[in-house]
């Protein structure tokens, strides 16, 4: 996660981000609905997506449960897409805001989540509704933050 959380705030340009692009043999694309670029790696469930001025404001991270055919590693020392809301909590502390389960979801239900800020990021944890383990994990530049 480390590695991702210094790609937001980052032009698609910059040499760094130019370099991960091409570890994983891709680039960036334009989404001409959603005026916005973006970068799709669903074998791996990771999802970015810049502004138009081609800014990085938002990474998406799935697990299996949420397509990815094989889980983007590591997160985090001591965390994996099987670990639970009490193990997210032991590494990462008290979260900034919690949210309970939710069944009427647009998507899918959920088990709720907990969100990590500090001055530069939001680490955003959403869990599952079957078994409470981690599910989506959205990383965005604090200002850009809902």
């Amino acid at each position: 996660m480390k590695e991702l959380l210094k790609l937001i705030n980052r032009n698609f340009e910059d040499k760094e981000v130019q370099s991960f692009l091409t570890s994983y043999s891709t680039s960036y694309g334009y989404d001409d609905d959603e005026d916005e670029y973006y970068v799709s790696l669903e074998n791996i469930g990771l999802e970015i997506i810049g502004d138009n001025k081609k800014r990085i404001t938002t990474i998406f991270l799935s697990s299996n449960s949420r397509g990815a055919i094989k889980e983007y590693s590591p997160i985090k020392n001591g965390l994996s897409f099987s670990s639970n809301k009490s193990e997210v909590r032991a590494v990462m502390g008290t979260p900034t805001s919690s949210g309970n389960p939710l069944s009427d979801t647009i998507l899918e239900a959920t088990g709720g989540f907990d969100r990590y800020d500090n001055e530069k990021y939001a680490v955003h944890f959403e869990y599952s509704k079957k078994d409470s383990t981690i599910s989506l994990i959205t990383l965005m530049c604090i200002n850009d933050a809902p």
